[in-house]
C-alpha cells in the first residue's frame, strides 16, 4: 500500500467530515457550533490540497464552496460572540498564511518526475500511486509536442507497458500509473508520428 503525504492529508478529509455529520446526527452538537464549523472548513482545505496530486475541477468548485460557507458560518458566529477583535483577527490571519502555505508547499513537494521514483513505484494495489503526478509532470515539464522524439521518450522514462495501437495513432507507447484515484485505473499514453516525433501525450482514465 502507497500513500503519499498529500494522499494522507486527503484522507483526513472524510474523517473530519464523518465525526462532524456525526455529532449532528447523534445531537451531540449544532450548526451553531464553532467547532461544527471549523471541522467542515479544514475538511475542505484538505481535499483542495489533495486535488494538487490529481485535479478534478467539479470537486474543485465543491470544496471552494464549502469551505467559503464554512468560512462565513464561522465569521458569524464570532461576530454574535463578539470575537471579531484586532487581535484576533490577527490571529486569524496568521492561521490564513499557514494554511495557504501548507496548500503551496504540498502542491510543489514530491511531485516531479524521478526515474527511481517512477521505476519504485507500487502500481499493483487500488490505492493512487507516485506515478500519477509524475505523469503529469511529465506531460508538462519533460514532454514537449512537436519535439519530444521517441527514443527521448524511453531513455527519460524507460520501456513501455504495451503499445496502445488505435487507428488515431498507430505508433504509441503507453505506461501503466495504476489507480489514480480509489475507482479508475490510469495510463500514461504518447503518440508518436511516423517519424517518431511526439504528437500528444495524455493522462487517461480507463
Amino acid at each position: 500500500m502507497e500513500f503519499t503525504t498529500i494522499g494522507l492529508i486527503g484522507l483526513a478529509a472524510p474523517v473530519l467530515f464523518l465525526f462532524a455529520y456525526a455529532m449532528i446526527s447523534i445531537g451531540r452538537w449544532n450548526a451553531e457550533m464553532l467547532r461544527f464549523q471549523v471541522l467542515n472548513f479544514l475538511g475542505a482545505i484538505a481535499i483542495l490540497i489533495s486535488l494538487t496530486e490529481q485535479w478534478n475541477l467539479p470537486v474543485f468548485i465543491l470544496e471552494i464552496c464549502w469551505g467559503a460557507i464554512s468560512v462565513y458560518g464561522i465569521v458569524k458566529l464570532l461576530r454574535k460572540r463578539g470575537m471579531m477583535t484586532k487581535r484576533f483577527m490577527k490571529r486569524a490571519l496568521l492561521v490564513l498564511v499557514i494554511l495557504v502555505g501548507a496548500l503551496i508547499v504540498a502542491s510543489v513537494s514530491g511531485k516531479g518526475f524521478n526515474r527511481s521514483g517512477w521505476d519504485a513505484a507500487d502500481i499493483s494495489g487500488h490505492e493512487p500511486t507516485k506515478r500519477c503526478s509524475m505523469a503529469n509532470d511529465l506531460i508538462r515539464n519533460h514532454l514537449i509536442i512537436g519535439s519530444t522524439t521517441k527514443q527521448q521518450a524511453l531513455a527519460l522514462i524507460g520501456p513501455a507497458d504495451a503499445p496502445l495501437i488505435t487507428q488515431k495513432c498507430a505508433n504509441s507507447l503507453t505506461y501503466d500509473l495504476g489507480f489514480c484515484s480509489l475507482m479508475d485505473g490510469h495510463t500514461l499514453d504518447l503518440c508518436f508520428d511516423d517519424k517518431d516525433i511526439l504528437t500528444s501525450a495524455q493522462n487517461l482514465q480507463h
